[in-house]
């Protein structure tokens, strides 16, 4: 399931660790990358790679806790498009 950490990710993503947890099932969380004109303007190449690291420890840190407290499996994956 896709995760960005605004509030209507988590309220899904607290949905889908419940049904996990009930059906015994992984969840694998996505946060896809996507470049755009504005994204290019606003960060220098030499800040790209703390701006992934960030989000990367975003996503397998904050965004994604509420999976880990059920005691349900997740794969996190980031995804560049």
């Amino acid at each position: 399931m896709g995760v960005d950490g605004t509030a209507g990710a988590q309220r899904a993503l607290g949905w889908a660790a419940r049904y996990a947890g009930l059906t015994g099932a992984e969840i694998v969380a996505a946060h896809i990358l996507t470049y755009s004109r504005e994204f290019a303007r606003d960060l220098p190449p030499s800040g790209l790679s703390s701006w992934r690291a960030r989000l990367r420890q975003e996503l397998h840190g904050p965004w994604t806790q509420e999976v880990r407290d059920a005691g349900v499996l997740c794969r996190c994956v980031l995804i560049e498009h």
